[in-house]
């Protein structure tokens, strides 16, 4: 093989992104409504497709869609395990006297403080916070020591309480009329 050419794995998955990636992408963002997210989600398809190549036969297209979509359905339960859990998370972020669309912005701010802290912290919310498991169960999760997960769930809640305490702070009505101008 000379320099610059593709071996035949690299030459089989550059055949079937050509061939597939805008029909994986289409599908993607009609399921996430999302098309950054639809990119980032398609580029994860391919990899997982060079990674495993070997296991699939015949035409890829059908293989990919299918892991496209998997990964969807994954990517949407993530979202709505962040929205149910918001209160947990943050107290006052769903109140219930706030109208749908303040409610919405808060959730998105959530989402969006989330996704800005490191990738290790936000498991560790995810695990600790969210999906309620222990500590001990959080370390072996992500292979790390216990005292490392309450380290990183520390940081991750001094984060999120830095970047959203001033805006997740819910007034009363009371309290609106009571304040100067």
């Amino acid at each position: 093989m000379s320099q610059g050419e593709l071996d035949p794995r690299e030459e089989s998955v550059r055949r079937a992104f050509l061939a597939h990636a805008q029909e994986v992408v289409s599908l993607l963002a009609r399921l996430l409504r999302d098309p950054e997210q639809a990119r980032d989600l398609c580029q994860e398809t391919f990899v997982r497709y060079h990674d495993r190549r070997d296991e699939v036969e015949r035409e890829p297209g059908p293989w990919l869609r299918s892991v496209a979509f998997r990964l969807a359905l994954d990517a949407l339960r993530r979202r709505r395990l962040e929205r149910e859990s918001l209160p947990r998370l943050v107290p006052g972020a769903a109140a219930a006297d706030l109208d749908p669309l303040e409610a919405r912005e808060r959730r998105d701010r959530v989402s969006e403080a989330l996704s800005r802290l490191p990738e290790r912290q936000r498991s560790v919310v995810f695990l600790r916070v969210l999906d309620g498991e222990t500590f001990p169960e959080v370390a072996r999760a992500l292979g790390i020591s216990e005292g490392a997960a309450k380290v990183h769930l520390r940081r991750a809640l001094e984060s999120l309480r830095a970047s959203l305490g001033p805006f997740m702070k819910h007034e009363s009505p009371e309290e609106k009329e009571g304040a100067s101008p």
